[in-house]
């Protein structure tokens, strides 16, 4: 056999990017494990893949490492100012800034998408189609709406972004599948 094989085995676990960052990433993150530039990719990729070398670009342009600046938002005790952090490089925006920390602080964070948001949306969450842009809607309009529903539903703020994700998904399937 090959001496590669093993090595093309352990790639599996890259194949499903939601169960590597959460079993894997996540649990050294919260044992205060050093951040790979690998995982904050990872991360990066499974949100949002066309951002990439957009979210690198913006590294470079405030000339931080991956690893420097997980480091610094992991040093800011304050929720709204780890997102401000995230977001105020170019290329992330909250999307992915929320994205990156709840892979890090999954029971305090969650991932803002416009599938999400739609969801909540049709079933009248909230009131607007419009997705908010910006920290102080993030933390005013969409988190706390999702803590509430996650609360009330008996899950995590994690199992409540599969389902709103998954939602839409099947929203968007059975309209392709009724045309």
């Amino acid at each position: 056999m090959p001496e590669n094989t093993d090595r093309i085995i352990e790639a599996r676990c890259y194949y499903d990017l939601d169960v590597y960052l959460f079993s894997q990433v996540a649990k050294r993150f919260e044992q205060g494990d050093a951040f790979s530039a690998f995982d904050f990719y990872a991360i990066i990729t499974w949100k949002a893949n066309r951002a990439k070398t957009k979210v690198r670009s913006g590294l470079k342009a405030i000339n931080a490492s991956p690893a420097e600046l997980m480091n610094r938002v992991r040093s800011i005790p304050d929720d709204r100012e780890k997102l401000r952090t995230l977001d105020d490089v170019p290329g992330i925006g909250i999307p992915i800034a929320s994205a990156i920390l709840t892979v890090c602080y999954p029971k305090r964070f969650t991932v803002l998408d416009y599938r999400a948001w739609e969801t909540l949306y049709e079933f009248k969450y909230v009131p607007s189609k419009t997705i908010p842009t910006d920290v102080d809607g993030y933390f005013e309009k969409y988190l706390p709406v999702c803590q509430r529903l996650a609360s009330d539903m008996k899950i995590s703020l994690r199992e409540l972004d599969v389902a709103l994700w998954g939602w839409s998904q099947k929203e968007d399937i059975e309209d392709l599948a009724a045309t």
